[in-house]
């Protein structure tokens, strides 16, 4: 009995950096932002098929300076330093889209926010659970924080029609053991070191 040849799908490099290829993925990305941004999840957290074009517009680039390199690599010494450097222009380009791309597939993979609400004399521990909504990156680990945050009070000055001035947040950061004192407030984030 004969069998039927299994069916394989070969994308080859020098196909996914075709100019059709190359609307192709653009195009793809505009859907995906698109999507993203008109109909959220609900869950509040990102979508892992978003990491899919960019992945493949990332490929794409890498494979692009790849080949654009070693043309210029092999061709013949240009006399002049003009046409020396003139002739890097198009890699340098998409080594920097390269990088643009790769810093957002990061940025968005790897993200790691929450939301916290705290009334006076609450104390946040920290953990992932004690979070009212999260984003977290699909290649980002668990939200949590080797301190604890316990709220002290408000502070707060207003001008002299009523309107309020400045608005800020008494804190105790419990860390090791130990609390210290602590302020934040609107334009002047606490920031907690290692």
């Amino acid at each position: 009995m004969e069998q039927e040849p299994a069916l394989t799908l070969r994308i080859s490099p020098r196909r996914l950096t075709a100019p059709k290829s190359a609307l192709i993925l653009m195009g793809a990305m505009i859907v995906a932002c698109l999507t993203a941004f008109l109909a959220p999840d609900q869950s509040g957290s990102p979508r892992a098929w978003f990491l899919v074009p960019c992945a493949l517009v990332a490929a794409a680039l890498a494979y692009t300076v790849y080949q654009q390199a070693v043309l210029r690599l092999r061709r013949p010494a240009a006399s002049s330093l003009a046409d020396r450097l003139s002739c890097w222009a198009s890699p340098t380009f998409h080594l920097g889209l390269l990088f643009v791309a790769a810093a957002g597939f990061l940025a968005y993979g790897f993200q790691k926010r929450g939301f916290v609400q705290l009334i006076e004399g609450e104390t946040f521990l920290g953990r992932e659970a004690d979070f009212l909504t999260m984003e977290r990156g699909p290649l980002a680990g668990p939200l949590e924080f080797p301190f604890a945050l316990r709220m002290l009070g408000l502070r707060q000055s207003y001008w002299a029609n009523g309107e309020v001035r400045d608005f800020g947040s008494q804190v105790e950061v419990l860390k090791a053991g130990e609390a210290a004192p602590a302020e934040l407030a609107v334009n002047s984030p606490l920031s907690i070191g290692p």
